[in-house]
């Protein structure tokens, strides 16, 4: 399975099956963040990631989306 973003630099999508397997089942807690916890991922050419795994919905998710918005016009 390539789990490799497609472009440098570009935000992308994972199911949450990939970010499953990319955490290893979220088996390395870094820390909590402001909406939920975040683990350590490794995508299969080794680049190492974090993934926040978001805790509850409705505000929460249109706080986070706006939180990768504003951190994906960063970049």
């Amino acid at each position: 399975m390539d789990l490799e973003p497609n472009f440098t630099g570009m935000l992308t999508r994972f199911s949450y099956n990939e970010l499953r397997i990319i955490t290893e089942d979220f088996s390395r807690k870094l820390g909590e963040g402001g909406f939920g916890s975040v683990y350590e991922g490794t995508l299969s050419n080794g680049t190492k990631i974090a993934v926040k795994r978001l805790d509850g919905l409705g505000h929460v998710m249109d706080s986070f989306l706006t939180e990768v918005n504003i951190v994906g016009g960063i970049c």
